[in-house]
């Protein structure tokens, strides 16, 4: 056999060389580890909860707390109906009391329905919905039927509801409108 030429020895080495760099470079990113991080997204809740003060049959104030994570704009239903002494709701015609709304801070849609003008943050409180010195007066009425009185007590419910803030068109469902300042109107 004949000796290998320069030439030869060169070439065999180079692609040895070659052949070694390249399975060393695929070696390492085959093992290759990378560091691990936590996911920290939190989805969005979107929630809220009457804060109300009752005492004696008279309800003095009415706000909403927004229990989310998230801003939020939150409305009220009032809605009025007729239980018996057992708490037993009963058919008989509601009547809601008179009260006055703090037209500055909530929004009249109709229909007892009250809406807050502004979003409000996490944890935080809406303004009182009663303008200044309304209250609810909750009343009792009495039926006599075939020499049996019947008694029964007026309630008053507030109903709350969330809604996220952003994007502004969410809201738009309520019938407003986001002004550029982030207050609504009625659409």
């Amino acid at each position: 056999m004949k000796p290998l030429s320069k030439r030869s020895l060169i070439i065999i080495v180079a692609v040895t060389a070659f052949v070694a760099a390249t399975v060393t470079v695929v070696w390492a990113f085959m093992y290759k580890s990378t560091e691990t991080y936590d996911n920290d997204f939190v989805a969005a809740q979107v929630s809220c909860q009457v804060v109300e003060s009752y005492s004696d049959n008279v309800k003095t104030s009415v706000k909403v707390k927004n229990t989310s994570n998230i801003p939020a704009y939150l409305r009220l239903r009032v809605v009025s109906y007729w239980q018996d002494t057992k708490g037993n709701v009963v058919q008989m015609a509601s009547e809601m009391p008179s009260f006055s709304v703090d037209t500055a801070k909530w929004i009249d849609m109709g229909n007892y329905t009250y809406c807050y003008k502004s979003p409000v943050n996490p944890e935080e409180l809406t303004e009182e919905l009663f303008a200044s010195g309304s209250t609810i007066t909750l009343t009792k009425k009495t039926t006599t039927v075939n020499d049996v009185v019947y008694e029964y007590e007026q309630v008053v419910e507030i109903i709350a509801e969330a809604i996220q803030s952003e994007p502004a068109s969410a809201v738009e469902s309520w019938g407003v409108v986001v002004g550029y300042d982030g207050k609504l109107a009625l659409s």
